[in-house]
């Protein structure tokens, strides 16, 4: 019996590493029950005008989407580089390109060149070029255009943040729709002809944030291996802030929002006011309207103290503690993380550090490894929801690594 027992345990290891050498960006994560599949796709948002070049007509999506596939040995898995091959053609071309180089640089700013020990920027030189090669190569567990499993779905509407892109998460994407669920993530960006640059949000404030939501939310609920009735957002950083302006909406097609280290968390009602006068309005006027489950994911934060001692300190997420109409969530990593780093891009790197020498090469490998955890205990937290089992199961399992505080408040069935 110790004989099989140990020959099983080898077998399991084996597995593993092989494993982690074919996906390295996976590490100690292992795929759900479900091969991946990936395809994309263009949407046009006919009634709001945009213009870039030779392309004048209806506001462009650029659509990512993973899924639960059957299998096809003769098909390869893609690279990481392939993401960014979207099936444009004619006028869209020109948009898909220009997003391809835009979210390149992404890349390079935010998950290359971003010292997380000094908080600084690096000059973009010939290792970090070595570095992105690298990142690009690197081959991802999904394949193209697999066929589609018989059934419905559950499905995650993704939203990046305001210097983000639509791949900046792709490890989070495969992950979960091994596990079951369809991920969809789009652009929310478009390039303009001044410098090529990007138009977001926070520069164009006739941008509807909510309707661009609902334009994507409503084509992932249109196809026919989505169940719309099973339906969450996530998003990260501005992307996570979007989604306190949807979940007040009429129109909110969510059950669930994650809301990813969206740099609020922290903040006073007076800082908020001075600094993010959109969201302390909302939570100011509009507060009895934000009644859908919410579950808000950051880390602590390292600070000085006026004696040069480092402390680490959680979150308050005190300008939230007045929505009284909600089921909220709060959860905090003991372990500080950088911004970037509760996205896959910002911790691709850090597979390379054997390799490549990186002056931030520890704290990278650590957040690395708090990235891992962030994803795990989202899909325990999905599991959960979606079987409507006892959350002290994911509490107990993750409560080491985090500080979780659930806010007992009146819960309202999503019916608006």
């Amino acid at each position: 019996m110790k004989i099989f027992l140990l020959i099983l345990i080898s077998l399991l290891f084996n597995s593993t590493l092989v494993y982690c050498q074919s996906f390295p960006f996976w590490g100690n994560l292992t795929p759900g029950p479900f091969q991946v599949g990936y395809k994309d796709t263009i949407i046009i948002k006919q009634n709001e005008a945009y213009n870039f070049y030779n392309y004048k007509g209806g506001k462009p999506f650029l659509i990512s989407i993973w899924y639960p596939a059957m299998n096809d040995t003769n098909i390869p898995y893609l690279k990481q580089k392939e993401y960014w091959n979207y099936s444009a053609t004619g006028e869209t071309q020109i948009i898909s390109d220009t997003l391809k180089q835009l979210y390149q640089q992404v890349l390079k700013d935010y998950g290359i060149c971003s010292n997380h020990n000094s908080l600084k920027t690096i000059k973009f030189r010939k290792k970090q070029q070595e570095i992105f090669d690298s990142i690009i190569e690197t081959k991802v567990f999904a394949k193209k255009n697999l066929r589609l499993l018989n059934g419905q779905f559950p499905c995650i509407v993704y939203h990046h943040g305001a210097g983000g892109s639509s791949d900046e998460n792709t490890l989070y994407c495969e992950y979960l729709a091994s596990q079951g669920w369809v991920v969809i993530s789009s652009n929310y960006h478009w390039p303009t002809e001044n410098g090529q640059g990007l138009a977001n949000y926070h520069s164009n404030s006739s941008f509807d944030f909510c309707s661009d939501v609902k334009f994507v939310s409503d084509f992932a609920a249109s196809l026919p291996y989505v169940n719309k009735e099973k339906m969450v957002y996530s998003g990260h950083s501005a992307g996570g802030q979007i989604g306190l302006f949807m979940n007040s909406r009429k129109e909110n097609p969510f059950k669930l929002f994650l809301l990813y280290d969206m740099t609020i968390e922290w903040k006073s009602k007076e800082i908020l006011k001075q600094r993010n006068p959109l969201v302390d309005s909302l939570l100011s006027n509009h507060s009895d309207k934000i009644i859908t489950p919410t579950m808000m994911i950051t880390s602590s934060q390292k600070f000085s103290t006026k004696l040069n001692r480092e402390i680490i300190v959680p979150p308050s997420f005190n300008i939230f503690r007045d929505l009284n109409d909600i089921s909220l969530t709060f959860i905090s990593a003991h372990q500080p993380i950088a911004h970037d780093n509760f996205i896959s891009q910002g911790t691709y790197r850090s597979i390379f550090i054997d390799r490549f020498k990186q002056k931030d090469a520890k704290k990278v490998k650590q957040d690395y490894l708090t990235y891992h955890k962030i994803v795990q205990m989202t899909n325990s937290i999905l599991s959960a929801f979606l079987d409507n089992k006892d959350e002290n199961d994911w509490i107990q399992e993750f409560n080491t690594d985090f500080k979780i505080e659930m806010v007992d408040k009146k819960t309202v069935p999503n019916t608006k």
